[in-house]
């Protein structure tokens, strides 16, 4: 082989013996193409690594020898790349099989890595979700309408009912208002690319004042997704308050080319029919959206269950309105809005023990001052004035009490003592301008 392809020398002894053992020989033809072919597989037979493999007797070596020298067909036959490469791959089997392992290895933290990461975010969704849920029952206690007079004092803003003066008159719930906000933002802070926490935490801050802060986080949302229905109809809506009704009537057209799915163009009707007051339509619109697959946004059942628990208050379908409060409720437990409208729906029912029970388990639940007086003002609007009352009473803070016995004492004419409860409060430090009032 040697001289066939005019070698060199290999280094020393050491070297030699290592390439022989690992390589395979150059085949004759690839140095010399006038070397005939028959002779270049008698070679590399003679080469071979495995004994098995080589010729098994001198003799049969000779014979092939002769046979090339007479010009007849020799018996040896090239191997062919198949198998060239198994017999390599068996040589090197402790290396393929440390490789193949580290591979392995490999591959199974790149896998547990993946799971672990999709994991994460699962988590992190969920908890997302929760957050944005939080927020929008915060705003339900904030922007809670007066239980008895839905249609007075309205604004239409992603086809929901809000009153408008809800906030005017006091600043009870800057509370929920506040807690609402919090939440928001810690959604906003999980997945930063979602648009829903965006749009419900410039709701919140619209209502806490904060106009500036609201337009720029509503502008966030529509950076985020363009094509986001709610950030773009809040837009728009907040444009009309503006007095802009062309850039408004701009924005429902990009609404309108947006809405390119059957589930979002029955989400956007029902948001137009709402703000025509069709409130049918509104109802059998958010029905069939109920009923669909689609669940476009972080949130949207339990809104859309809470905004048709609203429409089935209107229309005075207080059975509809229940079922739909209740399960608003039961996704949330601790939520102070679902359970309030909830309680709402019970005594417009004339349902009024189930509607003190579900009261009183939130204040079980809820030892707050905001809760006591949510409720309180839920009973004195209904009439149960001992019942709010007794809401007020278990308020620990004595300043927040007093002020809050205000209210009760003026709804059954003691309006004496509703003054020197409102006096002690401010002389506690209590700085309310409906208590000045």
């Amino acid at each position: 082989h040697s001289m066939l392809v005019a070698a060199v020398d290999l280094g020393d002894q050491q070297d030699t013996l290592a390439q022989i053992q690992t390589r395979d020989p150059v085949p004759p033809r690839r140095r010399n193409i006038r070397i005939p072919r028959d002779l270049e597989t008698l070679v590399l037979k003679c080469l071979r690594k495995e004994p098995d493999d080589r010729y098994l007797t001198a003799e049969a070596l000779a014979q092939d020898l002769r046979r090339i020298v007479r010009g007849d067909p020799i018996e040896a036959r090239p191997q062919t790349a198949w198998e060239r490469a198994w017999r390599r791959a068996w040589r090197q089997r402790l290396r393929l099989a440390a490789l193949g392992t580290a591979v392995l290895l490999v591959v199974v933290a790149l896998g547990f890595g993946t799971m672990l990461w999709q994991r994460r975010q699962a988590a992190t969704l969920v908890r997302y979700e929760e957050l944005v849920g939080e927020g929008i029952d915060g705003l339900e206690v904030g922007l809670l309408a007066s239980p008895g007079e839905p249609g007075e004092g309205e604004t239409i803003a992603l086809g929901i009912v809000y009153p408008s003066d809800v906030m005017s008159r006091s600043s009870r719930g800057s509370g929920a208002i506040d807690g609402a906000a919090r939440s928001l933002r810690e959604a906003a802070s999980l997945l930063p690319g979602q648009p829903e926490a965006r749009v419900h935490l410039s709701r919140a801050l619209y209502a806490a004042g904060s106009r500036q802060d609201s337009d720029r986080e509503l502008d966030l949302a529509l950076e985020q997704d363009r094509g986001f229905l709610p950030a773009l109809l809040l837009k728009a809506h907040r444009l009309r308050e503006g007095k802009q009704t062309k850039l408004a009537d701009a924005l429902d057209r990009v609404a309108s080319g947006a809405a390119d799915e059957p589930g979002e163009t029955t989400w956007l009707e029902s948001h137009r029919a709402a703000g025509r007051g069709e409130w049918e339509t509104v109802d059998r619109l958010y029905t069939e959206l109920l009923h669909g697959p689609e669940r476009p946004f972080a949130g949207f059942e339990k809104e859309l269950r809470l905004k048709r628990g609203r429409v089935a208050l209107k229309r005075g379908q207080h059975q509809r309105a229940l079922r739909d409060f209740s399960y608003a409720r039961e996704s949330s437990r601790r939520a102070l809005g679902p359970t309030l409208l909830l309680s709402t729906a019970y005594y417009h029912a004339d349902q009024r023990e189930e509607a003190a029970a579900v009261l009183a388990e939130l204040l079980r639940d809820h030892r707050t001052a905001e809760a006591a007086i949510a409720v309180a003002d839920l009973h004195r609007y209904f009439g149960e004035v001992a019942r709010a009352r007794e809401a007020v009473e278990a308020i620990q803070d004595e300043a927040t009490r007093q002020a809050a016995l205000v209210d009760v004492l003026l709804a059954v004419g003691k309006a004496a003592e509703a003054g020197e409860a409102g006096r002690r409060a401010l002389a506690m430090g209590l700085e309310e301008p409906w208590v000045w009032a």
